[in-house]
């Protein structure tokens, strides 16, 4: 039997699957809607999501959730741990590096 087709690799000892969470209010002023994105590991979304919540981090609202997507543990460490404001979000270096 044929191994079922899977868009998402496996990850690798250098090379782990991460999620991207960025939340808004929009009940909120525009122009201050944003409220931070996150990056988590997490085989599953629903693994990655709880993580951040048992952080403390997360700042409520509304989530936009990309993923999963592999990064490597450097790309990881660089972005995970802490809540991302608008800037540095939207100015994250590409995952393979390019």
């Amino acid at each position: 039997m044929a191994e079922p087709f899977s868009m998402v690799s496996t990850p690798t000892p250098e090379r782990v699957s991460v999620w991207y969470f960025s939340f808004t209010d929009e009940t909120r002023p525009e122009g201050s809607q944003f409220l931070g994105a996150l990056v988590a590991q997490g085989a599953t979304m629903t693994e990655a999501y709880v993580s951040i919540g048992l952080s403390g981090l997360n700042p409520g609202g509304a989530a936009l959730i990309v993923g999963p997507f592999e990064a490597s543990r450097d790309w990881l460490a660089r972005y995970s741990g802490r809540l991302l404001d608008r800037e540095e979000a939207e100015n994250m270096a590409d995952p393979d590096g390019q």
